[in-house]
């Protein structure tokens, strides 16, 4: 009886939760050790106080109201119940058992307490982990969803979006309540959606679909939906996913294939020639015209290299333009003002022709547009040749002439001229800055000439003649030439281009000094008569020289001169002429009457009588015709004197070709003015529009009309119109040459809404302002985008800032992108210490191992798996930190453009962790005190049942006995392996079952000789829960071989299979005696060790089969119990 107090005791200290016995007064009577530690005190220092004042509040008079002890007593109803405990500074689960005394009186209370503030933080923590999920999948721009895999996709969770996206609550969804989610897939998807659903299920890899859907209102939204598939507890297929409106997207996206289309449109309709070309050279496209323009194809090259082999076959000028090509065309930022690459290219028929070509970038590829310019540089060449004609002319002509081009720069220095002031052409030609008047004046200042485009009353001052006839200027003044004062007359008059167009000014200077001393000396002389006949000499000689002048100049000229009567007989006609209309000569023209060269003879008719008319006519247009009826454009100007028609024909033919084509282009480009999908207008310098294309007149709402004499600014918001002003002056002002802006324009109904404006300044030839484009575009869709995008990146922001973990998001160089909240608190820096920053920097800051990091990233960078995911630091303010890293790629299409890295504080779990594996440790300690004690206490059972098989002389007792010790032993033979092994929970079943078996072959003097065994068992560890029930079984049935199998002294062998097949194990034990009677039923028997046998077999929820044939054969199959907690 001491032994057993002295037990109980001991049990009652080694419970490793403090105990307290209590009276029915909550005074204490004992403490265990647990309960000191906790309290803090001594034993005698707890006994005889109230237990509430100790571990609640020591200032109270009365127990917690929700105290377990309070309701036993009042009610005798023993209750568990979670109470707060000041003392341990957190919650315990508080059990108090009645002890009775042998009358049935409650004698004490054990008050035991164990620990659950972990629990309660986890069951706290996991509520907030609720919230904060909760919160985020509110704040997603989508439906997050849990389904059934089945025909009606059965909703188990929808989240709240449900409502905005379908139009239905999301409790119309769940269980199919109102109707399937199914209900609401497009007829024409449901197919597609489930099969590409269950594909993705039996390839073991989450699904992305897009879709549409058919909302409460009727209304077709696309969705994408990402989800996966997996199985609950019940082994039952579930999907969980996301869900998202991609209307706007798919309607974006619409708009794309529409512009891209209309871009072919153009592409293939330009009458520019285009062809487009990836990065790396190789041809994708040509249009018609490029084909129509060179003649090559596809099939005639694939790349650039064929381009230029193909175009430029002379090695060293193809050479140049490549270099000249990778200048101008080939870098990916192009200077808009740069001139474009002009080259001559070989055709597939071999023509040459000269292009123009210029370049864009789209994206990665390269759009290059050829501009044939092959007659305007024969154009050009002619009147080169022209200019260089006219400049021989001047050159010859007897009167120094002086001609300067519309910039004042000297371009012919005639001989005469050279004669006339001793300074070269050469010296002279290309000089500006009034350089021309210092041989006259010796200052630079403005003459004559200048006179012609600009008054100066200053210098014309100076002059002490001067008259203007219509443009041309005469004047007479005082100058020195070679040191010597002279008298100059002068003749100035401006020069046009075919268009009308100023381009210089040309003026005829004489010394007419001589010339005035002779009229003074005549005024003086008495010999007048004489000195006038000299003068008339004098001036007949000069007449004559003045028609030889005439006739060379009239000879050389590049206008056809001609003079006729009224019938249209020819009297004269120059060499000009003559090559005008396809005549071998002047005299072969001459031969043929005039009205001959008119297309239509009333042009002859009108010309002659506005002449009879006015007497003159000028720049009069006519169609004419060569010698064999090539068309000829010529302008007519001339005068009707005495019946004689004097004029000239200028060959306008090549400018008509060329105002043609202007004019095709323009309808060209009016033609694409008006198929592109913004609006173009044309502003005067006062901000009135001159034009508007169709696009700008559907978008506003307005007439073409109406729009035209309208200020622009009438179309911009009130709300803008101001800015829109200021930046329209900015651009007349030429204070920058280029805008663009996005601002709300307002249409003619009074709807707002947002437009992109990009403008230019248009320039005159002469650099001045002659007004502003600009093109117009409705941004509205992709502001609703960029509205829905700054929204997501709210509330995606507002996700991040709210996790609960750390989360930072790297570049694909380690510079950091973003950090949350949480990564500045745990590392203690700022948002601008931190963001911006590389790895580099912060690693060392944090005594980070910066190799192991950058090795790290990288590994995340190449999709390797990480290793390293525990990572020690010290933040800024010295605090030893632990945390779990998880890495994401962030990825672009097919290209990883950086990671997320989300950080797990696990600080303060790895301390709680080393506490737990303290605490483990004693527990050990503890449970295998526990198991020894327990094996020993039935080894003391054993040698009790021993000791009384010794006084019993009846062998049906003995053999109770000996059965009954035997079961002992199996059970303490468990205890005994526990204790003896690394776990506390499993044993090694093969050393138990072998001990086992041997040891009731020992207790029975069973000798090999007489009876063998056989044992096949395989190397498993099996839980205390299975161990013992097996034990006893094995026991019951072994015994019984043991004990009838081999009545007479029979010789035989028992033998036992343990093996692990098809999810369950499976134990033999088979003898080869007499075998069991047939009349005994395992379900049915009446013996106790059969009877054990079969509840204990229930008891392992498996299955035991009796086989008679040659022996006795013992199947039995279960599987391992699981072990189950205890209070």
């Amino acid at each position: 009886m001491e032994e057993n107090v002295i037990n109980w005791i001991d049990f009652f200290q080694a419970i490793n939760h403090p105990a307290l016995i209590l009276d029915s007064s909550h005074h204490i009577l004992a403490a265990n050790k647990a309960s000191q530690k906790y309290l803090g005190l001594p034993e005698d220092e707890i006994v005889g106080k109230l237990c509430f004042n100790l571990i609640h509040d020591a200032d109270s008079d009365k127990a917690p109201f929700s105290c377990p002890l309070e309701s036993l007593v009042k009610d005798g109803k023993a209750e568990t119940v979670e109470m707060e405990m000041e003392t341990f500074g957190g919650y315990a689960l508080v059990s108090c058992t009645p002890v009775f005394d042998e009358k049935g009186n409650l004698d004490k209370i054990i008050h035991i307490a164990t620990d659950i503030t972990q629990r309660k933080k986890s069951e706290e923590a996991l509520k907030r982990k609720e919230q904060q999920m909760s919160g985020l999948i509110s704040n997603l721009p989508g439906v997050v969803y849990r389904c059934r895999n089945d025909e009606n996709w059965t909703m188990e969770f929808i989240s709240e979006q449900c409502k905005d996206l379908t139009g239905y609550n999301p409790s119309d969804f769940l269980y199919n309540k109102k109707l399937a989610y199914a209900d609401i897939i497009h007829p024409e998807d449901q197919e597609m959606v489930w099969s590409e659903v269950q594909k993705a299920i039996s390839m073991d890899k989450p699904f992305q679909i897009q879709y549409r859907i058919i909302t409460r209102e009727n209304e077709v939204k696309w969705v994408w939906e990402r989800g996966f598939a997996n199985r609950d507890d019940e082994k039952d297929l579930f999907l969980e996913g996301f869900i998202e409106d991609i209307s706007i997207r798919k309607e974006s996206e619409k708009a794309l294939r529409e512009s891209e289309e209309n871009f072919r449109a153009l592409f293939e309709n330009s009458p520019m020639a285009m062809v487009t070309y990836d990065k790396n050279g190789n041809v994708k496209f040509f249009n018609r015209r490029f084909i129509e323009l060179t003649g090559y194809t596809l099939d005639d090259m694939h790349s650039l290299n064929g381009w230029f082999s193909k175009a430029y076959p002379d090695p060293e000028y193809r050479e140049l333009i490549q270099k000249k090509w990778a200048e101008k065309l080939g870098k990916k930022e192009k200077d808009t003002n740069s001139l474009p690459l002009i080259a001559d290219i070989k055709c597939k028929n071999g023509d040459i022709k000269t292009v123009e070509f210029y370049g864009a970038t789209m994206g990665e590829d390269t759009i290059t547009i050829l501009n044939d310019i092959t007659h305007k540089k024969i154009a050009e060449k002619r009147l080169k040749e022209s200019q260089q004609r006219l400049n021989d002319i001047i050159e010859f002509l007897p009167d120094a002439t002086l001609v300067i081009d519309d910039k004042g720069v000297v371009t012919s220095w005639n001989r005469a001229l050279e004669e006339l002031t001793g300074v070269q052409s050469e010296d002279m030609v290309g000089k500006g800055d009034y350089e021309y008047a210092l041989p006259f004046y010796g200052e630079r200042r403005p003459i004559l000439i200048d006179l012609v485009r600009k008054s100066d009353a200053e210098i014309q001052n100076k002059y002490s003649f001067l008259e203007r006839e219509g443009n041309i200027i005469l004047g007479e003044t005082k100058g020195f030439i070679k040191g010597d004062e002279r008298i100059l007359w002068g003749k100035a008059a401006p020069l046009y281009d075919s268009q009308g167009n100023f381009k210089g000014s040309i003026e005829t200077i004489r010394d007419i000094t001589e010339r005035r001393k002779y009229e003074e000396n005549l005024q003086k002389s008495e010999e007048k008569y004489k000195n006038m006949v000299k003068e008339l000499k004098i001036a007949e000689k000069a007449l004559k020289e003045s028609e030889r002048s005439y006739r060379e100049l009239v000879d050389n000229s590049l206008v056809g001169i001609f003079k006729t009567n009224l019938d249209g007989r020819i009297l004269f006609a120059n060499e000009a002429m003559a090559r005008m209309f396809h005549y071998d000569s002047a005299e072969e023209l001459k031969g043929i009457n005039i009205i001959k060269v008119y297309s239509n003879q009333d042009d002859r008719f009108k010309l002659l009588q506005e002449l009879e008319k006015n007497g003159r006519a000028t720049d009069y247009e006519v169609q004419a015709k060569g010698k064999d009826g090539q068309k000829v454009n010529v302008l007519v100007s001339a005068s009707l004197e005495d019946g004689v028609l004097s004029g000239m024909f200028m060959d306008i033919t090549e400018r008509k070709k060329s105002e043609l084509k202007l004019k095709e282009k323009e309808e060209q480009i009016r033609a694409i003015f008006n198929t592109v999908k913004s609006g173009i207008m044309l502003v005067d310098k006062e901000g009135v529009i001159d034009f508007a294309n169709q696009h700008m007149i559907e978008m506003f709402g307005y007439e073409l009309s109406e729009l035209i004499g309208m200020s622009y600014l009438d179309l911009t918001s009130d709300s803008v119109r101001k800015e829109a002003e200021k930046s329209m002056l900015t651009l007349i002002k030429g204070e920058v040459d280029y805008v663009l802006l996005e601002r709300l324009y307002r249409r003619k109904d009074g709807t707002i809404f947002w437009g992109q404006i990009s403008a230019n300044r248009l320039l005159k030839d002469d650099g001045t302002l002659k007004g502003l484009i600009g093109v117009i575009t409705d941004i509205s869709d992709r502001k609703k985008w960029e509205e829905k995008l700054k929204e997501s990146e709210e509330k995606y922001r507002t996700v991040v800032d709210t996790a609960g973990e750390v989360i930072i998001l790297f570049d694909n160089k380690a510079n950091i992108l973003e950090a949350n909240q949480k990564a500045l608190q745990l590392f203690g820096f700022s948002k601008k210490e931190l963001v911006g920053k590389n790895l580099l920097a912060i690693a060392p800051q944090l005594k980070i191992n910066l190799k192991e990091a950058l090795s790290s990233f990288k590994d995340v960078l190449m999709g390797k798996d990480i290793s390293k995911t525990e990572w020690n630091f010290t933040n800024l303010r010295g605090e030893e930190k632990i945390v779990v890293a998880h890495y994401t790629r962030l990825k672009k299409g097919k290209k990883t453009i950086g990671i997320t890295l989300l950080l797990e504080d696990i600080t303060e779990r790895k301390k709680a962790e080393d506490k737990i594996k303290e605490s483990l440790k004693e527990k050990e300690v503890l449970l295998r005190e526990i198991h020894h004690r327990v094996k020993n206490n039935m080894q003391i059972i054993s040698s009790l049942l021993n000791l009384q098989i010794k006084f019993e002389d009846l062998d049906e007792t003995v053999g109770v006995l000996k059965e009954s010790q035997g079961r002992v032993k199996s059970m303490a033979m468990v205890h005994e392996k526990l204790y003896q092994s690394d776990s506390f929970s499993k044993i090694n079943f093969k050393d138990y079952l072998t001990n086992l078996v041997s040891d009731i072959f020992y207790s029975y003097n069973i000798q090999k000789e007489k009876i063998g065994l056989e044992l096949d068992i395989k190397d498993v560890n099996i839980g205390i829960d299975t161990a013992i029930p097996l034990g006893l079984i094995i026991n019951e049935l072994v015994t019984n071989s043991v004990k009838y199998a081999f009545p007479d002294d029979r010789k035989g062998k028992i033998g036992i299979l343990f093996k692990y097949e098809d999810d369950s194990y499976v134990l033999i034990i088979y003898d080869d005696g007499v075998g069991v009677p047939e009349d005994i039923e395992l379900e049915k028997t009446e013996t106790l060790g059969l009877q054990l046998v079969t509840s204990l077999v229930n008891q392992l929820d498996g299955s035991i089969k009796l086989d008679r044939v040659n022996g006795t054969k013992y199947t039995l199959k279960f599987k391992e119990l699981k072990y189950k907690d205890r209070l």
